[in-house]
């Protein structure tokens, strides 16, 4: 079969169209068009000739493919002109105006673009095309990007008809645009509609639950997924002041991974916190402590406060023992129980002073008693070891401090026999210590003596030396050392009886 030869048709079909016969001239310009479809000048031409036959839906045909076509390469204003160049042949034709609707839309012209769909869904609304007219409504309501109200309205009719494609379109894409503007309250309204008719979306619940967090943590908590945001609603639950959600939160992570100790220590210190020590301890043991020394601190702190005090010294001393700078949180610890239980408080205490004193450090075991004993004046066990530990250790301006508060702590206790021994004996170092005298007299009141002046004088003039001062040698001349020899018993013999008492000296042998 031989080639399509194009200009032959051409020529051909001008000669017919000079001579009027437009059937013949029709026929050569449909041979070119069939033979060579993207010939669009041929094709417009071939609509011309269509429509001055008055077969106007076979122009228009044409004049659609060429437009269509036109527009697909996006020369739009070509198309568009096409478009209209139909609706003056065929006013009603509706595919043609919403086609100039959608290209002046895509070339900005909105009012143009408005004018057109009008039109449509004026015909739709007269013909009863409820449904039609909807779908136009939409696309009004869509037209421009940056019209958030127009655009709500019309995912919400699209809602209404049943077209959730575009719903969900229009939501998300309004919801991008005032997360851009950082117009977070507004953008909940739109990403919330939308997780509505889809809550398979994962990136949507992801961007609602990020919204919530900061607004609502409550909604929030309904959307959260997994630990990590579990653990972020529970931060927003604290910052928001709501520390019981923020705890039932932190529960619900623990329970779903219960390996989790950074959650399980968070519980126990909150439930600390608020005095829940049954609570707490349910989150916290030796076995969940394991090598972390904080958590044994904590684990210390719940011990402690649950009159457990063997438990709450082992504790301390674990901590410790994994890390010696937990010294200080021990320290710390036990001056913040001080205020309400000094016993449970003395054992950190005690804990810290063990471990200083292993390695001889008395400085450091001192220091740890005075922080202690500065909250617990009265506490006479911290008292008596910080003196011990003191005159140990040759620490003496804190041992007389030390000293001087041990006997104004018999002196509270009612202890006087105690309190005058330490007080003569501070006396007798700085007789010139007003507190000192002060203390001993009150320390002699407390015996009952009837003139203690009188003793002072006494003591303070020498003649009745202080027992600490007294300078007496009574072991002079006298030998500890063993004889260098045995010294032999002297012999057995029998002794002459009582006058009036015999004695049988046989029957005691």
């Amino acid at each position: 079969m031989p080639p399509f030869d194009r200009e032959t048709a051409l020529k051909n079909a001008e000669k017919a169209i000079k001579l009027g016969k437009i059937d013949a001239a029709i026929a050569e310009y449909a041979k070119v068009v069939e033979a060579q479809p993207r010939d669009w000048n041929t094709a417009n031409a071939l609509g011309d000739l269509y429509v001055r036959a008055k077969q106007v839906d076979k122009g228009v045909q044409q004049y659609t493919r060429i437009a269509e076509n036109l527009a697909e390469q996006g020369f739009y204003p070509k198309a568009a002109a096409l478009f209209k160049k139909i609706l003056k042949i065929k006013p009603e034709d509706e595919y043609s105006m919403m086609q100039s609707g959608d290209l002046a839309a895509k070339s900005g012209k909105f009012v143009d673009a408005k004018q057109y769909y009008n039109q449509v869904m004026e015909r739709r609304k007269k013909r009863g095309d409820k449904k039609g007219a909807t779908e136009i409504a939409i696309r009004l309501g869509t037209l421009d990007p940056e019209d958030f109200e127009a655009r709500m309205g019309a995912a919400r009719l699209a809602v209404e008809n049943a077209d959730t494609l575009t719903a969900l379109r229009e939501y998300k894409d309004v919801a991008a645009r005032l997360e851009k503007l950082e117009k977070y309250d507004d953008a909940l309204v739109p990403l919330k509609a939308a997780y509505e008719l889809d809550s398979s979306d994962t990136k949507l619940r992801s961007r609602l639950f990020s919204a919530f967090l900061g607004t609502d943590p409550a909604e929030a908590r309904r959307l959260a997924r997994g630990a990590d945001e579990l653990k972020q609603l529970a931060d927003a639950f604290e910052k928001a002041g709501r520390h019981d959600a923020a705890l039932e939160v932190l529960g619900e992570i623990s329970a779903a991974d219960p390996a989790n100790l950074e959650i399980k220590a968070n519980l126990a210190q909150a439930h600390i916190a608020r005095g829940e020590l049954d609570k707490a301890k349910a989150f916290l043991s030796a076995e969940t402590a394991g090598d972390n020394p904080t958590l044994w601190m904590m684990l210390a702190e719940i011990e402690l406060r649950a009159n457990r005090l063997t438990e709450g010294k082992s504790a301390v001393l674990q901590a410790i023992k994994l890390d010696r700078t937990q010294t200080q949180q021990a320290v710390v610890l036990g001056c913040k129980l001080a205020e309400v239980d000094s016993e449970a408080a003395y054992q950190p205490i005690d804990a810290v002073a063990d471990t200083a004193l292993a390695e001889s450090d008395f400085a450091a075991a001192a220091v740890a008693l005075q922080e202690f004993t500065s909250r617990a004046p009265a506490h006479l066990v911290a008292l008596m070891r910080l003196v011990e530990i003191c005159l140990d250790g040759g620490l003496e301006s804190a041992m007389y401090e030390a000293q001087a508060q041990l006997a104004e702590a018999y002196l509270a206790g009612g202890r006087a026999v105690e309190a005058r021994i330490i007080s003569e004996d501070l006396v007798a170092r700085e007789p010139w210590n007003k507190a000192n005298l002060d203390r001993f007299r009150r320390a002699l009141v407390a015996l009952g003596e009837n003139d203690p002046d009188a003793i002072i004088a006494d003591r303070l003039s020498g003649e009745s030396p202080f027992l600490a001062t007294e300078k007496m040698d009574l072991n002079e001349g006298i030998s500890f050392e063993a004889p260098a020899t045995e010294i032999a018993a002297p012999p057995i013999t029998e002794a002459a009886p009582a006058d009036g008492i015999e004695i049988d000296l046989d029957a005691l042998s």
